[in-house]
C-alpha cells in the first residue's frame, strides 16, 4: 500500500477515536475519488439492499457513520426525504453537507450516547462502520435503542482475518434472542478489488422486533 493508499491503512490502524476522526478530517476531500480508484463496491451492495428491503416512505432514516454521503445520496435518488446523516468528522460531515442530500447532520461518534429519542427511526443504515480501528458491538445498543419496533438496519461487517468476530458473535447473539431477525446477508466480497484484494465484508439487513 503507497502513496494515497495510505491513508486507508491509516484508518484502518487507528489507535484511538482521536487519530480516526483526523485521519478522516484530512481524508475528506479526496475520500469519495480515491474509493473509485480502489474499485469500492460496498456501496452498490448496500443500495442494492436498501432497495429491496426499505420500504417507500419509511422516515426517517439515520445514515449512522455517513461519511461523505455516499448512502445518502442513494436515499435520496430511491425517494427517501427524511435522512439524516451522523458521523464523528466534522471535515467528512462538511463534504455530505454540500451535497444537500440529509436533512439533518450530528457530529457524534457511534458507542457513545445518541441525542435521539427512543424508537425515533425507521432504518438505520451502518455501512463501513463495524470494521477494524473503527466500531465495535458496544454500537448496536444504541442503534437499537433509537430504531423502532419494526424498522430495518443494515450494517457492513469486515470479516477477514477474524476482524469481524465480535461484531459476528454479537449479531448471532441479538438474532438468538430475538431482538432482531436477520432479512438478508450477502456472502463475503473484496470492498475493494483494484488495490486491496484481501479485504472482504459482509453486508446485512435485519428488521427490529
Amino acid at each position: 500500500m503507497s502513496g494515497d493508499r495510505e491513508i486507508l491503512k491509516r484508518v484502518y490502524d487507528a489507535k484511538s477515536r482521536a487519530d480516526l476522526k483526523e485521519a478522516y478530517d484530512s481524508w475528506a476531500g479526496s475520500y469519495e475519488n480515491d474509493l473509485l480508484s480502489y474499485g469500492y463496491r460496498g456501496a452498490t451492495y448496500a443500495a442494492a439492499l436498501i432497495g429491496r428491503h426499505l420500504p417507500k416512505g419509511a422516515e426517517p432514516i439515520l445514515d449512522a457513520g455517513c461519511g461523505t454521503g455516499l448512502i445518502g445520496e442513494t436515499l435520496a435518488v430511491a425517494g427517501f426525504a427524511e435522512v439524516q446523516g451522523l458521523d464523528l468528522s466534522p471535515g467528512m460531515l462538511e463534504v455530505a453537507r454540500k451535497k444537500g442530500c440529509y436533512r439533518e447532520l450530528h457530529e457524534a461518534a457511534l458507542g457513545d450516547r445518541l441525542d435521539f429519542t427512543n424508537d425515533h427511526f425507521a432504518a438505520v443504515t451502518a455501512l463501513g462502520v463495524f470494521t477494524k480501528g473503527h466500531v465495535g458491538p458496544e454500537a448496536f445498543g444504541e442503534l437499537l435503542r433509537i430504531t423502532r419496533p419494526g424498522g430495518h438496519m443494515v450494517i457492513s461487517v469486515r470479516v477477514d482475518n477474524d476482524i469481524g468476530a465480535p461484531i459476528l458473535a454479537a449479531v448471532e447473539s441479538l438474532s438468538s434472542n430475538g431482538t432482531w431477525r436477520q432479512l438478508d446477508a450477502t456472502p463475503a466480497f473484496v470492498s475493494y478489488p483494484v488495490t486491496e484484494p484481501d479485504i472482504y465484508h459482509r453486508i446485512f439487513v435485519f428488521q427490529v422486533a
